[in-house]
C-alpha cells in the first residue's frame, strides 16, 4: 500500500502489471516520470561494471601486505537496494521542492491543534497532513499548499488559495474542508462560499455543499450546514470513495501497513470508521464487501473469501 514500495519496484523494473496500472494512476506518477527523464541533465552517474570493480578491488587489495584479514561479503541485491534508496531520496526531495516552492514555513500537525495563518485565519490538520505557506511573502502570494486534509476557518474579509496537486480552492470568506490524496479531491463548504478549480472543472460551493473528484469522475452532494468534519470528532467518513483512498486513510490514522489479496481497490465505499479502535474500523470497511482480515501487530491483511 505504501507509495515508497511501488516507487522502489518501479525504479528497479519489478512492478507487476496490476501494480504498474495502479502506480500510473497516482498523481505523483507524472511528476516521478518527469524527474526520471530529467535526471541525466541534473547529474550523470559514472558507469560502473560491478564485476570489473570487484576484480579491481581484490587485485589492489591482494597486492598490498596485510597484517589483518577482514572478510567482506558483497551482494548484488545490497547494491540494488542502496541504489533504489538513493533514487527514492532524490525523487522525494525533488518532488517536495516542486510542491512547496517559494514557501518558508512548514507546519505538520497530528494533534488537531489550530494553526494560525498570517491573516489570522486558522487551519486544523488531520493526522499525517501538512501545510506550507510563505509568511514574509503573504501579501504578494496569498496561498497555502496542502497535503492531506485540513479544515479552514477564514477570517472575515480575507481571501487566499489552497493549492493541492488535484486543484485549487479559492476562499471567498468561509469555513471549509479539503481532502487531497493521489487522484482524489474532496471539498466541503460549511459556511460562506468557496470556488474549486481543477484541470477540467470550475465549481462554486455554498454552505452545505460538497464536491468530490476521482480521476475525471465528479460527485456533488449536500450536508447539514454549520457542522464540523467528522474527523475532528474522531471518525473518518466517506461517500462513494475508492477503497484505496479509504485504506490509505486507515493506514494514516493507525500508523499501520495494509496489504490486500483479491480485493478490488477501485470499488467504492460509503460509510465511516472510528479513529480509536482498529478492529472496529477494519470491520466497518471489510464486512459490507464480505472481506476477511487479519491483524498482526502493525500489519493488516485484507482478503476476499477463498483467497
Amino acid at each position: 500500500m505504501k507509495d515508497e514500495k511501488l516507487l522502489s519496484k518501479w525504479i528497479l523494473g519489478e512492478l507487476s502489471p496490476e501494480e504498474e496500472k495502479l502506480f500510473k494512476k497516482s498523481v505523483e506518477y507524472s511528476q516521478y516520470a518527469k524527474i526520471w527523464d530529467a535526471l541525466p541533465e541534473v547529474a550523470t552517474p559514472p558507469q560502473l561494471g560491478l564485476d570489473d570493480e570487484l576484480k579491481r578491488f581484490w587485485k589492489e587489495r591482494n597486492a598490498r601486505p596485510q597484517s589483518k584479514v577482514v572478510r567482506l561479503t558483497w551482494s548484488r541485491q545490497l547494491v540494488g537496494i542502496a541504489a533504489s534508496l538513493l533514487l527514492i531520496g532524490i525523487f522525494s526531495y525533488l518532488l517536495f521542492q516542486n510542491s512547496f516552492t517559494q514557501t518558508e514555513d512548514m507546519v505538520v500537525s497530528a494533534s488537531h491543534v489550530p494553526i494560525y495563518l498570517p491573516d489570522s485565519s486558522t487551519v486544523v490538520l488531520n493526522k499525517g497532513s501538512k501545510v506550507a505557506y510563505s509568511e514574509e511573502g503573504w501579501a504578494e502570494n496569498r496561498s497555502v499548499s496542502l497535503e492531506g486534509e485540513g479544515f479552514f476557518v477564514v477570517k472575515k474579509g480575507s481571501t487566499f488559495d489552497v493549492m493541492t496537486t488535484n486543484g485549487r480552492v479559492t476562499v471567498l470568506g468561509t469555513s471549509f474542508n479539503v481532502k487531497q490524496q493521489r487522484d482524489f479531491l474532496r471539498v466541503v463548504c460549511y459556511e460562506g462560499r468557496v470556488r474549486v478549480k481543477t484541470a477540467n472543472h470550475n465549481v462554486e460551493l455554498s454552505a452545505g455543499k460538497g464536491f468530490q473528484l476521482v480521476e475525471e469522475s465528479t460527485t456533488s452532494f449536500d450536508l447539514s450546514p454549520g457542522q464540523n468534519p467528522d474527523w475532528m470528532d474522531g471518525k473518518s467518513s466517506f461517500l462513494k470513495t475508492p477503497l484505496y483512498v479509504v485504506l490509505a486513510e486507515l493506514e494514516t490514522q493507525y500508523d499501520i501497513s495494509v496489504e490486500t489479496n483479491g480485493v478490488n481497490l477501485e470499488s467504492t465505499f460509503t460509510g465511516s470508521f472510528p479513529n480509536d479502535n482498529l478492529k472496529i474500523a477494519i470491520e466497518a470497511i471489510s464486512t459490507p464487501s464480505g472481506y476477511h482480515f487479519q491483524i498482526n501487530n502493525n500489519k493488516v491483511l485484507i482478503t476476499r473469501e477463498g483467497e
